[in-house]
């Protein structure tokens, strides 16, 4: 055993209390860069909470939805949340349409509407956001979301509603198409000039035209291959409406009740409406049974228009009882021809034969005194 006594004492106890202070910073330094290294290996969101399924959700809009008397250059929409805008171009449907048109922005999350040209008096306008509007983090999407208002006293308030098909197959178009209204009423319309109402098909082929004035339209859809609302492409399909389309509430009365049948329908909204009231029936489900004389429903089916112009490619007389006609594309069964010679009868001057594919029209001449003729009548 070894004692040591006095300063030798004082001497390990200094030195061992300097080795437990290295000690203890190398602890700590240690604690801490553990506690760095980890936090730098957990980045990301915080996990544990539901994942947000929910749409952007509008909180502010100025001026505000469906005002009348509008008179802004501009349209502010603010969202409850960040917002992104999907090939808004192509979703966003404006009716009537603009010719030059507004220019959209976001700045935080507010979307801002410019417009570029001046409105027309006494106008509903109608912008549908289609599926453009989604939130920022996950992708959810309030879909057709409208903002509507007019420049004049009322909000117009009739539809055009209706369902597409294929005129082939009846089968559901592909894609988006624009069902364009026009109250010119020229069969040519939609080669010429813009629209005055637009509305775009959803999925499952049906489309809805709202806001809309009282009058008689010509209606048309196109499957639109350049965006410009003007049927001009060789490869756009189109559907038509071979007669004018009257929208109008008060025509849809005068019927009802030039029919007698005015009073029975007032008595069947009436009886609906106290079932409604008494929660025999849902209040919401009354649009689906209730007469609705601000809408019409109609149908429409597509298809490509041959647009070849049919005209006489050659023609030959090798013999002049004989003449052939040859021509672009097959006749149709409407294909007409006449003598200009009225008091003769086709019968009795020419024998027709038509080739297999109508391509070609051969003509025998029956009577000499006209087959020795330079020309025929």
């Amino acid at each position: 055993m070894v004692l040591i006594y006095g300063k030798g004492i004082k001497e390990i106890i200094f030195v061992f209390s300097n080795k437990l202070k290295i000690v203890f910073r190398s602890l700590i330094t240690f604690i801490l860069l553990t506690g760095l290294f980890y936090g730098c290996a957990q980045q990301g969101s915080p996990s544990g909470g539901p994942k947000d399924e929910n749409p952007p959700r509008v909180v502010a809009t100025s001026p505000v939805n469906y005002s009348n008397f509008f008179d802004a250059e501009k349209i502010f929409i603010t969202f409850n949340e960040y917002i992104v805008l999907d090939n808004v171009n192509q979703e966003l449907v404006i009716s009537p349409p603009f010719k030059e048109k507004p220019v959209i922005k976001l700045r935080k999350k507010t979307l801002i509407i410019q417009f570029e040209e001046e409105l027309k008096e006494n106008t509903t306008y109608t912008f549908n956001f289609g599926n453009a509007i989604k939130d920022l983090h996950e992708g959810n999407k309030l879909i057709n979301y409208e903002y509507v208002f007019a420049t004049g006293e009322f909000i117009d308030s009739l539809s055009v509603k209706g369902r597409l098909r294929n005129s082939f197959d009846l089968t559901v178009p592909e894609g988006s198409i624009t069902v364009m209204l026009y109250d010119d009423l020229r069969d040519s319309v939609p080669l010429i000039d813009m629209p005055l109402y637009i509305g775009k098909s959803k999925p499952d082929g049906s489309f809805a035209v709202n806001n809309l004035k009282s009058d008689v339209f010509k209606l048309f859809a196109i499957k639109d291959a350049n965006y410009n609302f003007l049927f001009d492409q060789p490869n756009e399909e189109i559907a038509f409406l071979d007669s004018s389309l009257i929208v109008s509430a008060e025509y849809f009365r005068d019927i009802f009740r030039r029919e007698g049948s005015l009073d029975s329908l007032t008595q069947l909204i009436d009886s609906l409406q106290v079932l409604a009231d008494s929660a025999v029936i849902d209040q919401d489900s009354l649009a689906l049974i209730m007469p609705d004389l601000n809408t019409v429903f109609v149908d429409l089916y597509l298809f490509t228009e041959d647009k070849k112009v049919q005209y006489l490619s050659d023609y030959r007389r090798d013999d002049p009882r004989k003449l052939e006609i040859i021509f672009n594309n097959p006749l149709t069964d409407s294909f007409k021809y006449f003598l200009i010679e009225k008091e003769m009868k086709k019968e009795d001057l020419l024998f027709e034969i038509f080739s297999t594919k109508r391509d070609s029209l051969v003509l025998w001449v029956k009577d000499s005194a006209y087959y020795n003729r330079d020309t025929l009548g």
